[in-house]
């Protein structure tokens, strides 16, 4: 192994000052930093050419699963294939960089391909690529001695690389095999590898024609009797595709009554979390509904943000002191979820369909996740159940590339939803556009004139914090508790005493139905949810159970089960409620 090392330390002395030695990467900069940092150790080269070849999802990584890229609409792909493209470019970035430290100047060349090693020698091709560094194998591959290619897609590309190239294999630093393409096609174009071997459309059409000795061999007793075993083995044919029709049709059922299993577990935990969690900006748990496995929450008259920043139904804007405010709230809301012990919880679907306003326009936030982050496995994900519509654009860039949340992932999201409290745009492109903007100094023309004359420095502070959290590395994030909650909150103090309606829900003499328990019709003091979805008084409940009903006394169905919920923050909302009447 020392001696091919030092054949090629002497070989890269004698290269051209402008050669290019172009350098194979792949999306994990941590497996293929090794590649490049023996090119640029072993080429006394001035310039370097990163190649790359990008594999478009076929399945969409979602919080709790992967999602057919198929089955989303055109406009959803075409926002995510953007941001793929977005984490490639931040990963050749960083090669580049390398690159820099190095002094060697570096180009990026990519294409897209479904396949990496195919992808590859098409660039060869189409770039007359003459010296090509790339990987042998996985690090995790890699043995003392190794002298064998590992991975498929270095064979192929040894294989059908063109003559004219020299290829040199590398893994974990080592040099593992050079030389140039072993194919007998190499020097024909991918098209021509592609149809070598067919059968011409004339050799086909001679191949067809039936012999005419062969036709009258058709009615002899050997033949009929050929003929009827032929017909005996298409019956068992056309029973075994029948049967693994059955089987198929069997085994989706299974996972249809297995991913019901799943979702009625993933709606019990989440009763039970969000029983728990009392918090003036977080929805209040009304009830739930087994059946079809829903929740029921309070409700609030003003909808949700994303129609009021879009003004649906006619309805009036919201002024930049109701923004900021809004802003306020939602932070302490995260600041809260992630604080949580002995778990944080993340929300995981942040954005601004999911955050509510009442009839005061404070906002309280909906639609958990539920994502329970353990601390000590770097607050990695163990559960969550979300609608992938529209979520795309606020899920962290992180998450989509190692399908770890955290509560830095809210972050990102809640990033994103600043920079729509500030210009009442759409989420897609606004980063870009903010970043331009504020380059350009140039910030007022993105502000939403329906805020109102928004104030220009407040309004560039709110800007560069979303920034901040819409970074694409997790670890440049600020904190919510001490860095974002310390902005936001003196902007909030600034704006002085809002004006407040007098209809909200505790201001109201008749308490609100949902307080009241379906049995005593009386206000609640311990408020239970049962298996049928509705919230009782614990107490009436329980008398109800131990008179002998097994039935739900709103539906009059049976009972799944006789386990009673606490929903302790209903109680928390009631009890605030009975205070001030």
């Amino acid at each position: 192994m020392a001696t091919i090392d030092a054949e090629i330390s002497e070989e890269s002395m004698s290269l051209a000052i402008d050669d290019i030695v172009y350098v194979a990467v792949g999306k994990d900069v941590g497996e293929s930093k090794s590649t490049l940092l023996w090119a640029l150790q072993n080429f006394s080269i001035k310039k370097v050419c990163l190649v790359h070849v990008h594999q478009p999802a076929k399945m969409i990584p979602l919080i709790g699963g992967n999602f057919p890229a198929s089955r989303l609409e055109q406009h959803e792909l075409r926002e995510f294939r953007e941001l793929e493209r977005k984490i490639m470019h931040k990963v050749l970035d960083d090669y580049l960089l390398l690159c820099h430290r190095a002094a060697v100047h570096a180009e990026k060349l990519y294409i897209e391909k479904d396949d990496i090693g195919k992808g590859i020698v098409e660039l060869m091709y189409q770039h007359a690529i003459k010296k090509l560094v790339m990987g042998a194998a996985a690090e995790r591959h890699y043995s003392e001695g190794m002298m064998d290619l590992q991975s498929r897609k270095a064979k192929y590309v040894q294989q059908c690389a063109p003559s004219s190239c020299q290829i040199w294999f590398i893994c974990k630093g080592h040099l593992i095999h050079t030389g140039t393409s072993t194919d007998a096609f190499a020097d024909l174009d991918p098209f021509t590898l592609n149809i070598s071997g067919e059968i011409t459309g004339l050799e086909l059409e001679l191949s067809e024609i039936p012999d005419m000795e062969e036709e009258s061999d058709l009615h002899t007793p050997d033949a009929l009797e050929q003929n009827s075993v032929e017909q005996l083995y298409k019956q068992l044919d056309r029973a075994m595709e029948e049967a693994e029709k059955f089987k198929r049709e069997a085994f989706e059922e299974s996972l249809i009554r297995g991913e019901a299993e799943k979702t009625s577990i993933k709606a019990l935990r989440k009763v039970d979390v969000l029983s728990k969690l009392r918090h003036p900006h977080l929805v209040t748990l009304i009830g739930a509904c087994s059946e079809a496995c829903a929740l029921i929450y309070e409700y609030l008259p003003n909808g949700n943000l994303e129609d009021r920043l879009n003004c649906e139904g006619n309805t009036p804007p919201l002024s930049w002191q109701v923004r900021i405010r809004i802003a306020t709230e939602l932070c302490s809301a995260l600041i809260f979820l992630h604080s949580s012990t002995p778990t944080s919880i993340v929300h995981g679907d942040l954005k601004p369909g999911n955050v509510l306003l009442d009839a005061n326009l404070s906002c309280k936030l909906s639609e958990f996740g539920i994502c329970l982050a353990d601390h000590n496995t770097r607050n990695i994900t163990q559960y969550h159940k979300t609608d992938p519509e529209g979520t795309f654009l606020y899920l962290d860039p992180h998450f989509l590339t190692t399908g770890e949340l955290s509560p830095k992932s809210d972050t990102y999201a809640f990033g994103i939803i600043l920079l729509q409290l500030l210009t009442g745009r759409p989420e897609f492109g606004l980063v870009k556009e903010i970043r331009d903007v504020i380059d350009e100094e140039n910030l007022t023309s993105l502000i939403d004139p329906l805020a109102g004359d928004w104030p220009f420095v407040q309004a560039m502070q709110l800007a560069r914090l979303a920034l901040k959290c819409c970074q694409m590395e997790r670890s440049s994030r600020p904190d919510l508790a001490s860095e974002v909650w310390s902005v936001l909150e003196p902007m909030r103090d600034s704006c002085g005493p809002l004006s407040r309606f007098q209809f909200g829900s505790l201001q109201c003499q008749t308490p609100p139905p949902y307080f009241i328990c379906p049995i005593l019709q009386e206000v609640m003091q311990d408020p239970h949810i049962a298996a049928d979805g509705f919230t009782y008084e614990a107490e009436a409940l329980r008398g109800w159970l131990e008179s002998g009903h097994d039935t739900s006394p709103m539906t009059n169905l049976e009972l799944e089960r006789f386990e009673l919920i606490p929903n302790h923050a209903l109680r928390s909302v009631i009890q605030e409620w009975l205070q001030q009447h």
